[in-house]
């Protein structure tokens, strides 16, 4: 019953408070979590409640304590603050088929105190530590969370759809978000460090290009934030920083193709020479990636995808020979 599990929390919420203002501190999130789970056994029996429907749910499950058909995840921060790192957006680890998850917060930090209330009700937005994680936000009311804001349920937060949604609001908020890849949710690996492009193995920096110009047909805009897109991209797939993108793509003199095609950007003459390469992973790139891109929900075919992209590459670049310049890469 929800009511034993409010009654155990606001139970152990007075055990809690009274072990700190005896000067106990804990020193870890496990440490206080390991007293809470002790503390909520010792109520159980001195409430004559069956102890076996309590469980400890082991490291790195979500949430930390089972009773019944709810679950407790427990917080600990030592500042002053009510705000803290929750757990992965992707809640790989979660025990499923729980009716409600409670937080169970202490901040340690200026005057102590225990709050706690149903998890979904206090994260406040998602932050990127190792990976994209939930901040929470114990001061915030359930109508200020983060699912909100984006007009997504808790529970439907979930899958490719969820992700956009949420990719989607921090656009409105003027936004980038760098750490999704959009065709896998799911958290990825990735290396711990950054490096310049210069540093990336030639068919990487070749490969990287092939996807600018099909994901990004802005690139041929006269846009001062034409590679902004891209930019991050490249942060996002290749743990790459590069402050000169639009050189390698714009620097280097004009192109020429023949006495008609002359005098023409630097980024057409790249395009010209990777045509080839161009065509043959439009015959091979994910479909709903390049959609996701495009910012299109329509479903892209594969039979239909160079014409659509043909036709975004020339609207952007306001080159109705965009077009020729391809065709003529291809036939080499």
């Amino acid at each position: 019953m929800e009511e034993n599990v409010l009654y155990l929390l606001q139970d152990a919420k007075k055990v809690v408070l009274e072990e700190v203002s005896r000067g106990i501190r804990f020193e870890s999130g496990i440490q206080f979590e390991e007293f809470v789970f002790k503390t909520l056994v010792a109520i159980i029996k001195k409430l004559n409640l069956k102890s076996n429907h309590l469980k400890h749910s082991g490291a790195q499950t979500f949430p930390d304590i089972i009773f019944e058909h709810y679950g407790i995840e427990v917080k600990l921060t030592k500042s002053d603050s009510w705000q803290s790192i929750g757990n992965s957006i992707k809640e790989s680890t979660k025990i499923r088929g729980l009716k409600k998850i409670y937080l169970f917060f202490l901040k340690q930090g200026g005057n102590p105190d225990v709050r706690f209330g149903i998890y979904e009700d206090h994260l406040n937005d998602i932050l990127v530590t190792h990976s994209p994680r939930y901040q929470i936000d114990m001061d915030i009311k359930s109508n200020q969370t983060i699912f909100n804001k984006i007009g997504c349920a808790y529970k439907d937060f979930t899958g490719i759809k969820a992700i956009r949604k949420y990719i989607d609001y921090c656009k409105s908020q003027g936004k980038d978000v760098w750490w999704i890849d959009p065709s896998d949710p799911s958290e990825k690996n990735s290396k711990a460090y950054l490096v310049s492009f210069e540093d990336l193995a030639t068919v990487e920096r070749e490969e990287f290009m092939l996807d600018v110009f099909i994901l990004f047909p802005e690139v041929f805009s006269t846009s001062n934030k034409k590679f902004k897109r891209a930019s991050i991209y490249l942060l996002e797939n290749y743990n790459c920083l590069c402050t000169n993108l639009r050189d390698i793509f714009t620097a280097g003199g004009k192109f020429t193709l023949n006495k008609e095609l002359h005098d023409l950007p630097h980024i057409f003459g790249e395009f010209f020479r990777l045509a080839n390469k161009i065509n043959n992973k439009l015959m091979k790139i994910n479909l709903e990636n390049v959609a996701f891109h495009w910012g299109i929900d329509n479903k892209i075919l594969r039979n239909n995808i160079k014409d659509i992209w043909l036709d975004r590459i020339t609207k952007e670049s306001k080159n109705k020979n965009l077009r020729r310049i391809y065709h003529e890469g291809i036939s080499i």
